[in-house]
């Protein structure tokens, strides 16, 4: 889910992307307002008004340009799973986002299996083996219709050594 920054089209499509979601003229200024002085409460009064036709683009291309302009990426990730988009995943799977940040933001949530799941991969690439596996059962034991562990448990087996997959089976992890 990483982008691409070597992709020879990149700059076509951000080009395409920036047309998108109709931003008002002073977007980008806003932006660097919030930028300078991030905080989620901020992040609320920017998207309130955003047309509902536009709000998904918007936000995901406003999380990107958040993210090249250096806002923590814990704040970021709030901001980005409200809703949860591409760019909330993105930052787990680079590995800038805490566990606690991760677990926080899916109390209460119905989408609690896919946060409990970006947890344990958030503490897989943090080099908590155990702490991914207590997180992948928890996740596996909120599954619902609409949301399961598999993607996240797919992560971790892909990058699991031979020694971390024998933990995972052991802790009846099923594989992919």
């Amino acid at each position: 889910m990483t982008a691409r920054l070597d992709c020879p089209d990149a700059a076509a499509i951000e080009a395409v992307l920036e047309r998108a979601g109709d931003p008002p003229a002073d977007w980008k200024e806003l932006l660097d307002e919030f930028a300078a002085a991030p905080a989620f409460e901020r992040w609320q009064e920017l998207m309130r008004f955003v047309p509902d036709e536009h709000f998904y683009q918007r936000h995901r291309k406003s999380i990107r340009y958040l993210r090249r302009r250096g806002v923590e990426p814990n704040l970021l990730f709030r901001c980005a799973s409200t809703p949860l988009s591409p760019e909330a995943i993105e930052l787990v799977e680079d590995g800038l986002v805490a566990v606690e940040t991760i677990l926080a933001r899916g109390e209460g949530s119905p989408a609690r299996a896919t946060f409990l799941g970006l947890a344990a991969e958030a503490a897989y690439l943090a080099g908590d083996l155990l702490g991914a596996i207590r997180l992948l059962r928890e996740s596996m034991a909120c599954e619902t219709e609409l949301v399961a562990a598999f993607p996240h448990i797919v992560f971790v087996r892909e990058r699991a050594s031979e020694e971390e997959q024998a933990a995972l089976d052991r802790a009846g992890i099923p594989r992919h």
